[in-house]
């Protein structure tokens, strides 16, 4: 039967409905999106002043801690500026900038601290270390490490090792079902230490060029140069091969370590902070397969 064009305006606006529908469903997830990353940055940081309001003056970091505290809100405080003139660019890069924030926070709203401070900023800080706990176990960081980790298609082992995301599960069950005696740090941290190392390893093989990375500095920094996403900030990249060496040295650490659950808890967090940002720097169209 001949197409008389009766439905030719109708096929065209449905076309159109169609897609403007899609197009409506995408916004509105990638609006929920930032709603999520707005929220949670702007509680980040109010765990994050609240801690550092118990610091009695510049003496209590070094230098070099101060800075890395200030650089990444910094940036933060740029890329959510120019969020609000550069919609369509905001998300992965607001994602990222908050990752950054999320490491660096890690690394100071710690209870090693909180002994350290006077002894009437103890427990404002104590209720900032808790609060910011809380918003760790709201993050659900095992699930989104597991999202990453599927992208990236690295949730199955081709050796006869265990995968990268067994070993993190096995962490995670060993600190919320603890052994009669309490709370192992090994059984924690080892297990999160060799899922850093695994999947620095097999990163390592997938990168288009092959070269020398002996430590875990210089590991990410590889990986990173070959295969991270575009418009990630060299100062992200240099903050991860950081946190990449703090992180081997306390992790290998536990063995001899007499560690409180609430520190172990801690380092377990930090260490899937720093995994969970890093992997999201990865674009998995530059990998080898």
């Amino acid at each position: 039967m001949m197409d008389d064009g009766k439905n030719k305006k109708k096929d065209e606006l449905l076309q159109i409905l169609s897609d403007a529908k899609n197009d409506a469903q995408n916004l509105a997830s990638k609006g929920r999106e930032i709603v999520k990353e707005g929220q949670y940055a702007a509680d980040l940081a109010s765990c994050h002043e609240e801690f550092i309001r118990c610091i009695p003056d510049d003496t209590f970091f070094s230098l070099s801690q101060w800075n890395n505290q200030i650089e990444p809100w910094r940036r933060w405080h740029e890329i959510a500026g120019e969020a609000i003139t550069s919609f369509n660019f905001v998300l992965p890069s607001l994602s990222m900038a908050t990752n950054s924030t999320s490491v660096s926070s890690s690394a100071a709203i710690s209870s090693v601290y909180i002994s350290a401070l006077p002894p009437n900023s103890q427990i404002p800080a104590q209720r900032a270390f808790e609060k910011y706990e809380q918003l760790l176990e709201k993050s659900d960081l095992i699930q989104e490490l597991e999202i990453e980790l599927r992208r990236l298609n690295l949730t199955t082992s081709k050796t006869e090792n265990e995968s990268v995301l067994s070993l993190l599960h096995q962490a995670s069950q060993a600190f919320r079902i603890p052994s009669v005696t309490g709370v192992s740090p090994s059984a924690v941290l080892i297990p999160l230490r060799e899922a850093v190392n695994r999947t620095l390893a097999n990163l390592l093989v997938r990168r288009p060029k092959q070269e020398e990375a002996k430590n875990q500095p210089d590991k990410v920094l590889s990986i990173c140069k070959q295969c991270s996403r575009t418009g990630v900030a060299t100062e992200l990249i240099d903050q991860l091969a950081n946190e990449a060496n703090d992180l081997n040295r306390l992790l290998s650490g536990s063995k001899q370590d007499v560690m409180s659950r609430e520190r172990v808890r801690e380092l377990m967090n930090r260490g899937f902070l720093f995994l969970l940002t890093f992997l999201r720097t990865i674009d998995e169209n530059k990998l080898r397969n």
